[in-house]
């Protein structure tokens, strides 16, 4: 009985694991936005998104970890949520939470 009942454990843990990557889990997305990205301002401050929804930001002696995502025209760091586009290799990136908010970035 105890090693069925570990086994449900285990498949329930799987199920929900699962059941989170199928709506993204908070991981990744849009491909076009992987690799760096310098701000247009100061080039020393960068974004660098990997395949697989981690990043970091910030300047070179004081980078931030970051999990990212995107669903349609929006991205997601943390908390943050941002709509974003991508033309001519420029990142603009516009606050969904501040309005005015927006920077722009050049692909390294």
């Amino acid at each position: 009985m105890r090693k069925l009942i570990s086994i449900l454990a285990v498949v329930a843990l799987l199920v929900g694991a699962m059941a989170l990557v199928g709506c993204g889990g908070g991981r990744g997305g849009d491909e076009s936005l992987v690799g760096t990205w310098n701000w247009d301002v100061d080039s020393g401050y960068q974004y660098n998104f990997n395949a697989d929804g981690t990043g970091t930001r910030g300047f070179a002696n004081a980078r931030e970890t970051f999990n990212w995502s995107t669903s349609n025209d929006v991205l997601s760091i943390g908390i943050e949520r941002w709509n974003y586009t991508i033309e001519n290799d420029v990142l603009t990136i516009d606050s969904r939470q501040v309005p005015g908010l927006t920077f722009s970035y050049i692909r390294q």
